[in-house]
């Protein structure tokens, strides 16, 4: 009876290693299957414990390379501490948050993101999901609308302006053929 307990034991522990091993398998599915850069944050130390893919494309490095970072290394240089006061008053509310901002990529170059952070615990620790989704052609866009709108705000001035003058002749034209009508009236 003792081996039977002992066999029941190991395929109890195998079937509880092969539920562990497959939810681990389907959580790296969906986390490299995102369209977003997702970093998994541990909320005390401000470590990057985890990214995806799409975290190692946005920063221009292997997601290797990204774990064991600070969180403020993402940030652009001189704006780390703007960064990590959100950060620090969104773990204090643990509320959900969505913010724009940058990061600043390997080679240095900044990009625009929507970031959205929510706070829940791991394993015992407190830990933020973030993800980033690069907004660069929606700022294009923003950016294109802004300039076609202060162009389209400029022609409507201009155009404007001419009915205006037009307003003005047509009225002195009006005027004068008064005028003429008076002085063809008076001369009679």
């Amino acid at each position: 009876s003792k081996v039977i307990t002992i066999i029941r034991d190991i395929t109890e522990r195998k079937k509880t290693e092969q539920a562990i091993q497959e939810s681990e398998e389907q959580y790296r599915t969906l986390i490299e299957a995102a369209e977003d850069a997702i970093f998994l944050v541990e909320a005390g130390e401000g470590n990057i414990v985890d990214a995806n893919k799409k975290a190692g494309e946005l920063m221009g490095m292997d997601v290797a390379g990204i774990r064991g970072l600070h969180f403020s290394g993402l940030y652009p240089k001189g704006e780390a501490k703007f960064y990590s006061d959100i950060f620090n008053d969104f773990i204090r509310k643990g509320t959900r948050k969505k913010i724009e901002g940058y990061i600043e990529n390997k080679e240095g170059r900044k990009i625009p993101v929507q970031i959205s952070s929510s706070v829940f615990d791991l394993k015992g620790k407190k830990v933020v999901l973030c993800i980033f989704r690069d907004i660069t052609e929606l700022k294009a866009v923003e950016m294109a609308l802004r300039k076609d709108r202060a162009g389209l705000a400029k022609v409507v001035g201009e155009q404007e302006e001419i009915i205006g003058r037009t307003k003005k002749e047509l009225q002195d034209a009006k005027r004068l053929s008064d005028i003429g009508v008076l002085a063809t009236t008076v001369a009679h």
